[in-house]
């Protein structure tokens, strides 16, 4: 009965070892995607200012846009 319990004990102690380190590495993953969401949002900023202060004239046509005439 004991050997049963330990055995039990050992198995429970090993999934939660796997929980912390899935744990840590979602958390670690959530910390570098909210870092990558602040850059984006900050040079999204930085490109409509930039938009803005040009009247829209500065930026050339995407290369993948149709002429009018197709």
């Amino acid at each position: 009965m004991e050997h049963e319990f330990e055995a039990r004990l050992e198995r429970l102690e090993t999934r939660l070892a796997w929980q912390e380190d899935a744990v840590a590495e979602l958390s670690r993953q959530g910390f570098e995607r909210e870092k990558r969401i602040e850059r984006l949002e900050s040079l999204v900023r930085k490109l409509s200012e930039r938009l803005r202060d040009s009247g829209g004239h500065e930026l050339p046509p995407p290369e993948d846009e149709r002429p009018p005439h197709y």
